[in-house]
């Protein structure tokens, strides 16, 4: 059996050795992806913001009817909050209504509310105020320099002495630069220290880290590219930092640690580097599979938003997983024998296992087996206890630092108006036919609502119920008596919700929604706890799939599965200790009791378990090497601890230190997430590995390793890693003779030793049942190899259909831009929660999103147009099922269209007076004269009635501009319009027409 020269070596093994014999090749193809990748980023990267969507819900459904039917409510709001330092704000008119023109001039804004004209806006002793702005999108979202634009249009207002802060999330813009290049760089450093005490060779310190940070800087920017085409929230590129850095540093790592054993053991180097990626090279493979695999499943939620966030840690894990196995061999080809040239104090490698500290504590444990067990279980039980009080919930702005306007706008707002202005609740009642017919009825529910809401123990307030300009809601906000992060709030969302709204509302055939951002954010939270269990059975049973295959033992994948639940339940008691309970959260930064920020448990799940794994696979796989060889269990199990403590050990320091740094952040979030990451890798690198482990496989004696046959055949091969010199079909083969010349020799020495239990005769393993255990060994490679294929074909389909659904995506745009010119020139097309290539394929997009802001309705042109098409269908005639339009018209917009309609007016500018629901033009030089129009929907058309003209200040029959009183035919009813739509609603904002229009069944123009 002694072949493995004569054969050929496996993949993994090939693979290394050339990338040690092309080394240059190898970095140049990394620099150049960096290159490349980065100015990728540069050109046509986006930006990072929180975006919670969650469609089926009581909330969404709410928003999505506020959108529908109202033109004033759509967008995203942001509170800018002004406080007056001497006197009332009411005394800074002229400056106010400066801001208040001013951000209704800049883009992407629906409208601006005065403060001084809008109820509830000024504080009872009139010295804060809030304007409530209403963005197009997110401005969390914005490019940073729009803040250029906000500033310009608030400096009267800090030239008059008010104090002027954002309120979120318009304030998440202002944000200062979050600490993470400074935690990445304190990281980096001790990774240095303790790479340079632990082994001392400079080269063997700085090669991991270099293979780190390459990758790290790979994979932000891949990310950046993908956020300029998907929504990622604003945690992911830090969360990203702290995977890839922490699995970087440490695969690479275990890689250089093995090479220099190798080295030492008299191997040539590029033969040593072959050897190192099949066997610790291998074992990188399983753990970051093993990671990405946890991470992955968190789309299992069905949140997006969570979705992005174990993509963005995924995609870090797996690009730093093939920086080790690719850019460290061709590093250590490079460096080749010297590696330990330079040095600070003489190297090391692993030790033999032989005469250790860590093979003495492993005997120690081995004594005592019972006793470290229940002393390491009842130690992760006392840290377990506060998990039984963890609160989910949404850390508002009151937690974050001091230094952050958003966090001085909440204050702001909880000084004047109270702590429940910052959670203010929007009740929404959609009417049924005879409420929309009957006003009587609609006041009569309004009453009964009012009164109903107000009842509520928790209310401090409730707006009188609005109706919708097509009367179709009544609209209400109801502020409660405690901020958003409060427990009360969230009772009190659950109470509206599920019992005082639906009993308000009982039999009057109309139905109610509770929305707003803390309803939503609420909402989110009741999701993610309720999908936590599922995210857990699917991620474990996951893991013990994958470590059943790879190390062939039921009870080793269980116990592993099991002592990773009891290491991630202590990190979660230690996060709800310190923020939950207070316990020391001034320390990081948190000088509140906060809630466990709701996706924070889900995160921290997938991550730890995943490198939990980590540390398993390489411990364990060094166990069953041993085991192989010798058939000990107590030698394999300190053998193994022995040869791998001085690596794991340092790489636990490593990671722990990088994953701690980040408690500099500003996002209370992150350090949550810090936190909770650094004590769970401490707990399973001590408590785990150092008492649970190999006290349980003491215990469990020869049972570890005990696999039914039926099992064993039906299991596909992955050895973590094969024993040096022993790789690919020989490797393998090897493994199963070892096993059987382990059983025979354990029968002779039951033999030797006892009497035989029966007189059958014993049939030597050189004959026929070795070869048939060949046989089955050579199918089970067969089997393999198969899986192998198999997996990588669905690689490829995988890779193919994200480059056929990007394809779909943008012959998508192109056809809908063919197919209505009117949009112009600058077409966004979106299909949230759906593949635009299946839809395409079955010709039928449940939902379509398109957006332009140059587009053309009737006379107007440039105006922004948001549009919502449900059910469309593209097979034979392209028709729509539903259609839902928002058009802002600006005023140039207006201006021209009048031009346009009636040559004869010399109009020069138009402004509107939002108060008056007016248009106004000058007409004539500098403005003499001034054409009032008003905005008249009738008959689902929008047309600019003529209401007046003055000349100097004096009234002047119309006649004189050649203008009948009947109106001038220059809104947006000039013309048919498309699909079929009618206007519902139409109102005057201080940047223009805000028109609303919806439409039924119709063909598509063009056929799209």
């Amino acid at each position: 059996m002694n072949t493995p020269s004569t054969e050929r070596p496996g993949l993994l093994h090939r693979s290394g050795r050339w990338c040690a014999r092309h080394a240059w090749r190898v970095v140049a193809v990394w620099v150049l992806a960096l290159v490349g990748i980065g100015l990728a980023n540069h050109a046509w990267g986006g930006s990072y913001a929180d975006s919670f969507s969650l469609p089926g819900t009581s909330t969404q459904t709410g928003a999505d009817l506020l959108d529908a039917h109202t033109s004033g409510s759509g967008g995203t709001a942001a509170p800018i909050v002004l406080r007056s330092g001497q006197g009332p704000v009411g005394d800074h008119r002229a400056a106010i209504d400066a801001a208040v023109a001013g951000l209704g001039r800049l883009p992407d804004v629906l409208s601006v509310a005065d403060p001084l004209s809008t109820p509830g806006a000024v504080s009872a002793n009139g010295d804060i105020a809030r304007i409530t702005v209403r963005f197009e999108g997110n401005p969390a979202t914005f490019d940073p320099s729009y803040l250029a634009g906000v500033d310009a249009a608030v400096e009267p207002l800090r030239a008059d002495h008010l104090t002027v802060e954002y309120g979120a999330p318009l304030g998440q813009l202002a944000t200062p630069k979050s600490a993470d290049r400074t935690s990445e760089a304190i990281g980096l450093g001790v990774a240095v220290l303790v790479l340079l005490i632990g082994f001392g060779s400079v080269a063997a310190t700085g090669l991991p880290l270099l293979t780190a940070v390459l990758g790290l800087a790979v994979s932000l920017a891949g990310l950046g590219l993908l956020a300029g085409q998907f929504d990622f929230a604003q945690a992911s590129p830090t969360l990203a930092s702290m995977m890839g850095l922490g699995v970087g540093i440490d695969y690479a790592l275990f890689l250089a640690t093995r090479y220099r054993a190798l080295l030492h053991a008299g191997a040539e180097p590029a033969e040593a580097v072959g050897r190192t990626v099949a066997t610790s090279g291998r074992a990188v493979l399983v753990t970051a599979a093993t990671v990405a695999m946890a991470l992955g499943g968190l789309c299992v939620s069905g949140v997006g938003f969570i979705g992005t966030l174990g993509v963005a840690a995924g995609l870090s894990v797996v690009v730093a997983a093939a920086a080790s196995v690719t850019l460290t061999p061709a590093l250590l080809g490079l460096l080749g024998r010297r590696i330990d040239r330079l040095h600070v104090r003489t190297p090391v490698a692993e030790p033999t296992g032989e005469s250790d500290v860590w093979h003495r504590w492993a005997l120690r444990v081995s004594r005592r087996p019972w006793l470290v067990l229940v002393s390491g279980l009842l130690l992760l039980g006392i840290l377990s206890v506060p998990v039984a009080s963890m609160r989910l919930g949404h850390v508002d702005a009151g937690a974050q630092s001091t230094s952050r306007t958003d966090r001085r706008a909440h204050d702001l707002v909880t000084e004047g108006f109270g702590p429940g202005a910052n959670a203010p609740l929007t009740v929404v009642t959609h009417l049924d036919s005879r409420q929309v017919a009957d006003e009587g009825r609609r006041q009569a529910l309004a009453a009964s609502l009012q009164s109903s809401l107000a009842a509520v123990p928790g209310v401090v307030s409730v707006t009188p119920p609005v109706p919708s300009p097509d009367h179709v809601l009544l609209i209400t906000t109801v502020t409660p008596t405690t901020g958003p992060q409060d427990e009360a709030t969230a009772d009190l969302i659950h109470t509206l919700r599920d019992d005082t709204v639906p009993r308000a509302l009982s039999g009057t055939g109309a139905t109610g929604y509770v929305t707003g951002t803390t309803a939503a954010t609420q909402t989110f939270t009741d999701t993610l706890a309720a999908k936590l269990p599922l995210i857990i059975g699917v991620v474990v049973a996951a893991a013990f799939l994958l470590l059943l295959t790879v190390f062939r033992s039921p009870l080793i994948a269980l116990k592993a599965a099991v002592l990773n639940l009891f290491s991630i339940a202590a990190a979660y008691g230690v996060v709800v200790a310190v923020f939950q309970w207070g316990w020391g959260g001034a320390l990081f930064g948190v000088t509140e009791k906060v809630p466990v920020e709701s996706y924070v448990p889900m995160m921290m799940f997938a991550i730890v378990f995943g490198l939990s794994m980590d540390y398993e696979v390489f411990l364990l796989s060094r166990i069953r090497e041993t085991w192989l060889h010798r058939g000990d269990n107590h030698l394999a199990v300190a053998t193994g601890l022995a040869s791998t403590a001085r690596v794991i050990t340092c790489a636990a320091l490593i990671m722990t230190s990088v994953f701690l740094a980040f408690l500099l952040s500003t996002n209370v979030a992150v350090k949550m997430l810090a936190l909770g990451l650094g004590v769970s890798v401490i707990i399973d690198a001590t408590v785990v590995r150092l008492l649970l482990v190999p006290a349980s496989m003491y215990l469990f004696g020869r049972a570890n390793w005990w696999l039914p046959g039926w099992l064993d055949r039906l299991l596909p091969h992955l050895d973590p890693e094969g024993p040096p010199g022993l790789t690919g079909r020989t490797g393998r083969r090897a493994h199963r003779v070892s096993r059987v010349r382990r059983v025979c020799r354990v029968r002779r020495e039951l033999r030797a030793t006892g009497p035989r239990r029966d007189a059958r005769p014993r049939t030597r393993p050189e004959g026929r049942p070795m070869k048939q255990r060949l046989t089955r060994a050579r199918a089970a490679l067969r089997r393999h190899l198969a899986l192998t294929v198999t997996a990588a074909v669905v690689l490829v389909a995988v890779l193919a259909a994200g480059a056929a659904e990007f394809a779909a995506r943008t012959v998508l745009q192109h056809r809908v831009a063919a197919a209505a010119p009117a949009l112009g020139g600058n077409v966004a097309v979106r299909t949230p929660g759906g593949s635009v290539l299946w839809d395409l394929a079955r010709e039928s997009i449940p939902r379509l999103d398109i957006s332009s802001d140059d587009a053309r309705l009737g006379r107007l042109s440039h105006v922004r147009v948001t549009a919502r098409l449900d059910e469309v269908r593209l097979g034979g005639e392209a028709t729509v099922g539903s259609t839902h339009v928002q058009v802002t018209a600006s005023t140039p917009s207006i201006a021209a269209a009048i031009r346009s309609a009636a040559p004869s007016v010399p109009v020069s500018a138009v402004t509107t007076d939002p108060a008056a629901g007016t248009v106004l033009a000058s007409v004539g030089p500098g403005g003499a004269g001034q054409l009032t129009l008003r905005p008249v929907l009738a008959e689902g058309k929008v047309t600019l009635a003529v209401d007046g003209f003055t000349l100097f200040g004096r009234s002047v029959p119309t006649s004189r501009l050649g203008l009948d009183d009947g109106g001038l035919g220059a809104g947006p009813g000039a013309g048919e319009y498309p699909l079929g739509l009618k206007a519902t609603s139409v109102q005057v904002g201080p940047d223009g027409l805000h028109v609303a229009l919806t439409g039924g069944p119709s063909a598509l123009p063009g056929g799209a």
